[in-house]
């Protein structure tokens, strides 16, 4: 699976049509399905990074992407991020779209809609819980939940009841 815009394509600049400010995650918190914790200094890594892109390739989609962003499923593009305590906030611009307009609609008629993040992380490597030789380690997970490094793919919009914040 590819996501965001693949190398060597342009997306076509839409028109703005609306604009929406929400929570994409929250740091050092458990989030997500499954339940990684980003660190507050690595988000402000990766997104620095992500939004020195042009806007164009700060594209995302309704719902998780399952393919890379483009002409066809683009909704909006990721104008700025800020920390508001632990919350990372995002301001997107809904263009004027097939995508766009649908994301409009859900959120004129009412529907519970969050921000969201797709990205490559590694994780930092687990401690073991016990020194003791003979122990059994089979249960005990190779990695922890907590972020290492990470690249932000997009920035998705989802229902909230799909995300822990």
């Amino acid at each position: 699976m590819v996501y965001g815009i693949p190398k060597g394509r342009t997306m076509q600049r839409f028109n703005r049509i609306s604009n929406f400010t929400e929570i994409i995650t929250l740091a050092d918190t458990s989030t997500g399905g499954g339940g990684q914790i980003y660190p507050k200094a690595t988000l402000v890594d990766a997104f620095d990074i992500y939004m020195s892109k042009n806007v164009e390739f700060r594209g995302g989609c309704v719902d998780a992407p399952r393919d890379a962003i483009d002409d066809k499923n683009v909704s909006h593009y990721l104008l700025d991020t800020w920390f508001n305590g632990d919350k990372l906030m995002g301001d997107i611009e809904i263009i004027d779209s097939d995508m766009g307009k649908i994301l409009c609609d859900l959120l004129n008629s009412g529907v519970d809609i969050t921000l969201a993040l797709a990205a490559f992380a590694t994780f930092k490597p687990s401690s073991p819980e016990s020194r003791d030789l003979f122990g059994d380690y089979s249960n005990v997970e190779k990695s922890s939940k907590v972020v290492d490094t990470m690249v932000v793919s997009t920035v998705y919009a989802t229902l909230k009841s799909n995300t822990t914040h």
